[in-house]
């Protein structure tokens, strides 16, 4: 029987950073083959989740939508022109939150 691995599989780099515009986070750096995902706070702080698979990092990092690009007032604007209903599932925040946080990975600060 043929297997096929992923494309990301033969992938040689195995540490990637990425600068975050959100209003809690600032830059997040994973190391794919530790399964080791940092990330740096507004508020000088750094914590360190052990145990992340890649595919959790790629979730948390994607771009979701075109509010994040154009930025949070947007968002905001949009929430109080169509009703505090209005949910921006796309925030770093909020992935951040939905995924690491209640994901119980083992944690630490850092810095």
């Amino acid at each position: 029987m043929n297997q096929f691995l992923k494309y990301d599989e033969f992938l040689l780099e195995k540490k990637f950073e990425k600068e975050v515009k959100s209003s809690h986070l600032t830059d997040m750096r994973y190391d794919s083959e530790t399964e080791i995902l940092e990330i740096d706070f507004h508020n000088g702080s750094t914590y360190e989740y052990k145990g992340v698979p890649k595919d959790v990092y790629k979730q948390l990092a994607q771009e979701k939508n075109i509010l994040q690009k154009i930025g949070g007032a947007v968002a905001k604007g949009a929430r109080k022109l169509f009703g505090k209903d209005q949910v921006d599932e796309g925030t770093y925040g909020t992935r951040f939150w939905d995924l690491i946080r209640r994901g119980d990975y083992e944690y630490k600060k850092i810095k």
